[in-house]
């Protein structure tokens, strides 16, 4: 207890001096900040914010912006960069009293989060080695004290966000890494979600990616409770951690400060080509005439005049795309590393620990970065990068000394490895910079390596007192021992304990719930400008099947009906269709509350309103989920409050709440899933045999009812939905030979009604849209991916005369096409001997095509559409952002698969785990059904994914990748619970386990 008291107050030190070094060294009079160049405005603009004046200032201070309006999630989770997040934190506390941004709110920001990291760096220390500890506190202020590298706090450049994340990174890692074994997941977690952060920042930061990686494995394997969890514990975080990898590289790759036209251009016209001894050779290298000889050192932005081959042709820049990309940029810069050393050697001035152009004070006139302190950090850290790298191989040999010491105490060994990586990145970081952009924005992105060099020599610093300190004590008496005796699990305490002691009754949960289910609706559904559907062309079908038609507003302006805007008033015939309602006349699931919201409107008058219909379904939906709420209560405790309220953010954020207020087939998907799980939990929890099975059996037959026809295409649902009804039908199978027999005829009837009425809406509907959907998927999908057109259209035995037609979707006017899409003629030469199986046969036997248009899937599926989405004052326009609550959309976008074998085997590894519960004797019967619901769900969602590209081309895959993202999103967030509901009581059991191999580890000496 001693000891963690020590640690703390260590800490609190150092967070004190630091965030003290950082507010005087930016705010002290005169203060000091940092200028904008010409990619300030776009830094702006990508964080909802704009220059407070009209006048947009370049090589001029500017600390003042106004908001643009957008939502906190969107900053937080799906900006460009992760400096959203410290944006979306000083949006929060300013713009409710009408207050401006200002960049040194935003510097306060960062300063905190550094102080944050440097307590829990200089606190981990303290529990391993006093003397490291003393050097982190007292050198991290002197380093962070540098105005050259603190200044940029001050602005929007990325770098400053970088620098504070990158330190929150580190003291992170190195206080998981310090604590004592099974210290807990949260603080890998932690980890995780710092190196996040600090990966998003910029592109340059990728060079710290295999640390990031290996710190988050080795915090997961240390924080771990029991040696049996951690192979599991491991794998979940780093399976977590690829999900994290995916998701940067692929904004990585969006990145345009280093993938666009300008990017490539500056950094081989501006860098590789003028530090090359001969240019001549480089253009021949990398694919150029030498014409371009003419054009080294020029701006891609001069006027065209200035050039010989004006990059923004049409077809130069087709040559420079192709020729300089940044795969070719890296591929020549690995073949040509002299080019790489004097793009190094020419920038040795702009790489000066100094910095008098970019700074400036409150008059807006340029500063010396040099002050007294100054001269101190040149002759500690060094006056250039070649010093800092001197520092790193030094600091690199003193860990590699340290690692026979320390060979037996495996946390210590971890974190030389995570320190020796994280060195290899600091050498790279600048190489890196010159690779991908040529030294055009060192100035900008320098002042981190200065900051890493400064971490460096403290970590040289304390590793070589440490060594030092050891070797003495060896030399006394023969024995080196690395640090302090762990602390115990039990003296931690703090926050975290306190929250375990808190507890919510299974009602308390259900309440909670329902108050935000009910907040959430009403916020986003009652005020008048609320979020709708717009027509894009399906409301038809949808309007056809429940006896819908336009009011008279509609009918009297054509115009409004088709991507208008929210129309939410219609007109019906007749009030009721009881026939529909049965399996007489089987339709479209959405006839049933259709069917209430008209007796509403005959009590009330006026239209038949979609409002009315969506606070139906999201009653319908909330239903479903307090009841899962209550029933899961007693198996995850105070899991189940954090599980609800996700669930609840997911299916009540806009980006799926909008689908209820509309026409859509998609309206009834997720009322028909919710209630689908949630009677199958409820059955699979309930005693076996109860006399309430009947009525429950009979729920969820009406379930999946409206799940299999909510549109067409859910029929492949339907084997799902049967296994479903004969697991239960047979688990719950009464005693008696009577009732058995009643209960039996029972399941089966209910399976052959729903599967009559989801056969019958399917071939209802079949013939709507299949001459469409056929031609998509060919002239839209296949053909647009063939290697050789003309070899597949003979292979699918379509006329040569149709190529003019690839690439065109089924929705042009006549004249466009070589034969009209509904003519007697393309029936007899295209329709009749190409058929969707036809189209599933010639993927089968390309699997490269098929593979193609998996990964373009699995692209689609990273953002919850919001086309065909709008307010209710709004006029319809494609993928408008919402800005009211889309929390999950954003957040979910992090961790999305980008790419199809990524799917492949989350999705592999989740069924075989099912399975194995399913088929082990030792498995409870209750998780051998809910691991059967897990996987009928999967089912659900797998089937519609290659829908969306193989059955419609490339025509709204967003929209045809609802039900698969819903099902997905599902089985995330039940996954994540039963891994943490997995992980929880193992903490617990293995305490005791974990003081006794901390009891057989060599026992430390205080310092």
């Amino acid at each position: 207890m001693e000891q963690t008291r020590r640690a703390r107050l260590t800490g609190l030190t150092a967070a004190l001096l630091t965030v003290a070094a950082i507010l005087w060294t930016l705010f002290a009079s005169p203060s000091i900040g940092v200028v904008a160049d010409g990619s300030y405005a776009s830094a702006a603009e990508g964080l909802a914010l704009r220059y407070a004046e009209e006048s947009l200032p370049t090589g001029q201070r500017v600390e003042n912006f106004a908001y643009e309006d957008t939502a906190y999630s969107t900053l937080l989770f799906a900006s460009r960069t992760s400096v959203g997040a410290a944006v979306a934190l000083v949006r929060l506390a300013t713009h409710p009293f009408d207050l401006n941004f200002s960049t040194r709110y935003l510097a306060v920001v960062y300063a905190l989060l550094m102080g944050w990291g440097a307590y829990l760096l200089a606190n981990g220390l303290a529990r391993r080695s006093r003397t490291a500890a003393i050097l982190a506190t007292l050198g991290l202020p002197l380093a962070l004290a540098n105005p050259a590298v603190i200044g940029y706090l001050n602005s929007l450049y990325a770098v400053g966000a970088s620098m504070a994340y990158l330190l929150l990174f580190l003291g992170a890692t190195v206080y998981c890494l310090c604590r004592e074994k099974g210290c807990g997941v949260q603080w890998a977690l932690l980890v995780l979600f710092a190196a996040q952060l600090m990966l998003r920042t910029m592109a340059q930061m990728m060079v710290l990616l295999p640390a990031a990686v290996l710190a988050v494995v080795l915090c997961a394997v240390h924080s771990c409770p029991g040696k049996a969890e951690r192979p599991l514990h491991a794998a979940c975080m780093l399976i977590a951690s690829l999900m994290c990898v995916s998701g940067l590289v692929t904004g990585w790759q969006a990145d345009d400060t280093v993938h666009s036209a300008a990017a490539n251009y500056l950094a081989v016209f501006q860098g590789y080509l003028p530090a090359s001894e001969k240019p001549e050779e480089t253009l021949e290298a990398l694919g150029l005439p030498e014409s371009y000889l003419a054009d080294i050192g020029k701006s891609y932005y001069e006027p065209s005049e200035n050039f010989v081959n004006d990059p923004r042709d049409e077809e130069n820049a087709a040559l420079l795309n192709e020729n300089i990309s940044l795969g070719k940029r890296v591929k020549f810069a690995i073949q040509h590393p002299a080019v790489v050393r004097t793009m190094m050697d020419k920038n040795e001035g702009a790489l000066q620990n100094a910095d008098s152009w970019y700074l400036a004070d409150d008059a807006g006139n340029a500063v010396s970065s040099r002050s007294p302190l100054h001269t101190v950090l040149e002759t500690i850290f060094g006056r250039d990068h070649h010093a800092i790298s001197r520092w790193c191989l030094i600091c690199a040999a003193l860990l590699v000394l340290l690692l026979p010491i320390v060979r037996r105490q495996r946390a210590s060994v971890m974190l030389c490895a995570f320190l020796l990586m994280v060195l290899l990145g600091t050498i790279g970081y600048l190489p890196l910079t010159l690779v991908l952009t040529g030294g055009i924005d060192l100035l900008t992105v320098k002042p981190l390596v200065f900051l890493l060099g400064g971490l460096m020599v403290l970590v040289s610093f304390a590793s070589g007192a440490v060594l030092l300190r050891r070797l003495m004590a060896w030399l006394s008496v023969k024995e080196a021992k690395l640090a302090l005796p762990p602390c115990s699990a039990g003296a931690s305490g703090g926050l975290l304990a306190y929250l375990r002691k808190i507890r919510v009754t299974q009602k308390g949960t259900v309440a909670i719930v329902a108050l935000v289910c009910v907040a959430l609706c009403c916020w986003q559904l009652l005020p008048a400008e609320h979020i709708g559907g717009v027509n894009n062309g399906d409301f038809g079908r949808m309007m056809e099947q429940i006896d819908l038609y336009w009011a008279q507003p509609q009918l009297d302006d054509e115009s409004t009906q088709f991507e208008w805007g929210v129309v939410e008033d219609f007109s019906y015939r007749e009030p009721f269709h009881p026939a529909r309602l049965t399996s007489i006349d089987p339709t479209y699931s959405l006839i049933f509350p259709s069917m209430l919201v008209r007796f509403i409107t005959l009590l009330t008058g006026g239209h038949y309103s979609t409002q009315v219909q969506a606070f139906i379904l999201l009653s319908l939906v909330m239903a479903a989920l307090l009841l899962l709420v209550h029933d899961l209560y007693p198996l995850l405790g105070k899991l189940t409050l954090p599980a609800g309220l996700i669930v609840a953010c997911m299916l009540l954020g806009e980006n799926y709440l909008a689908w209820y207020n509309s026409l859509f087939g998609e309206t009834m998907i997720p009322v028909g899933l919710m209630l689908t799980i949630a009677c199958t939990v409820h059955l699979a929890l309930m005693p076996r045999g109860s006399r309430k099975s009947w009525l429950w059996m009979i729920l969820l037959a009406i379930s999946v009812r409206f799940l299999c026809t909510a549109k067409a295409q859910m029929a492949l649902a339907l084997p799902a939905a049967i296994v479903l009804l004969i697991v239960f039908t047979v688990y719950h199978h009464p005693q008696a030979k009577k009732p058995l027999i009643a209960f039996s005829l029972m399941g089966a009837l209910l399976c052959g009604l729903v599967s009559y009425d989801t056969l019958g809406v399917y071939r209802k509907n079949q013939g709507v849209s299949e001459k469409q959907t056929i031609w998509q998927s060919v002239f839209y999908g296949a053909l647009m991916i063939a290697d050789d057109p003309d070899a597949a259209m003979e292979e699918l035995g379509i006329p040569a005369e149709m190529k003019a037609d690839i690439g065109k979707h089924a929705y042009y006017p006549n004249s466009e096409y070589v034969y009209p899409i509904e003519s007697d003629e393309l029936q007899e030469k295209f329709y009749d001997h190409v058929t969707t199986m036809t189209l599933v046969r010639y993927y089968l036997r390309h699997p490269k095509d098929m593979l193609t248009m998996m990964n373009r899937a699995a692209q689609e599926s990273v953002t919850l559409s919001t086309s065909f989405m709008t307010y209710t004052d709004a006029l319809y326009s494609d993928n408008r952002p919402l800005h009211r609550m889309n929390l999950w959309c954003n957040l979910r976008s992090i961790f999305a698969a980008r790419a199809f074998w990524v799917y492949v085997l989350l999705y592999g590894t989740a069924g075989v785990f099912c399975l194995t519960l399913i088929c082990r004797k030792k498995t409870r019967k209750q998780t051998k059904l809910l691991a059967m619901l897990f996987l009928c769900v999967m089912f659900v969602g797998v089937m519609q994914y290659p829908l969306s590209v193989i059955g419609n081309g490339f025509a709204d895959n967003n929209k045809q990748m609802y039900t698969f993202m819903l099902c997905h999103d599902l089985l995330v967030v039940a996954a994540g619970v039963v891994l943490v509901r997995r992980l929880i009581p193992a903490r617990r059991t293995a305490e005791n386990a974990i003081r006794e191999e901390a009891d057989h580890e060599p026992q430390e000496e205080s310092a």
